[in-house]
């Protein structure tokens, strides 16, 4: 057992045993995670489950000492589920909670996301100045990169002149200096590409 398994615990019975303010305010490790990304870096999903039911102060726009954001994070975890589940507003309905992990689709919890969060979430971008549409795009994972790429059609298309889209395929990451979907062809994540010219409409883009 490492120190950090003995100073911040991942069995939900011995979290409860620690004030939840520290729970809130814990820098752990060398890249100084939160909670939330201490589980998701362990890929603890009834950890992270828990900490968003029972846990409610948590500061999602929180990045890590390498920029990084529950979002990036749970991205780079290779989890739909994680991503799910840091997209909602209400934890509670345990049932609903179940059937988001396993195949939720935008349509089905519009009603249940938290869209002010969300667009600070889905802007944030790390220390290679990536978003978490690149991060997807970086990581090939297609049902990740399909579900957040909806998000930010549903938000632009919901939001009254939100400019996201324009926002994330204008941004640059910081070493190649290339868009997302320039990276998307670079990296020959075709489906990806095609998504990205075939779903985002002129209105889109000029937003």
């Amino acid at each position: 057992m490492t120190k950090e398994d003995k100073l911040y615990p991942l069995e939900i019975k011995d979290i409860k045993q620690i004030p939840k303010e520290k729970v809130i305010a814990a820098k752990i490790g060398a890249e100084s995670d939160n909670y939330l990304m201490y589980a998701i870096k362990r890929k603890r999903l009834d950890i992270l489950k828990f900490l968003l039911r029972d846990v409610h102060e948590m500061d999602f726009a929180y990045k890590n000492s390498m920029g990084m954001s529950v979002m990036h994070l749970a991205i780079r975890a290779n989890s739909p589920a994680m991503v799910k589940l840091l997209c909602l507003q209400n934890h509670k309905n345990t049932e609903t909670i179940d059937k988001v992990v396993q195949n939720a689709k935008i349509d089905d919890i519009k009603g249940n996301l938290n869209i002010k969060m969300l667009v600070k979430l889905l802007t944030l971008t790390n220390n290679k100045g990536f978003t978490p549409l690149a991060t997807a795009v970086d990581h090939g994972n297609y049902e990740i990169f399909r579900f957040i790429f909806e998000l930010y059609i549903h938000i632009q298309r919901t939001q009254a002149r939100h400019p996201i889209l324009s926002q994330i395929f204008s941004s640059k990451d910081a070493k190649l200096q290339e868009t997302v979907l320039i990276k998307a062809i670079r990296l020959l994540r075709v489906e990806m590409a095609y998504s990205m010219l075939h779903l985002v409409g002129p209105g889109d883009l000029s937003s």
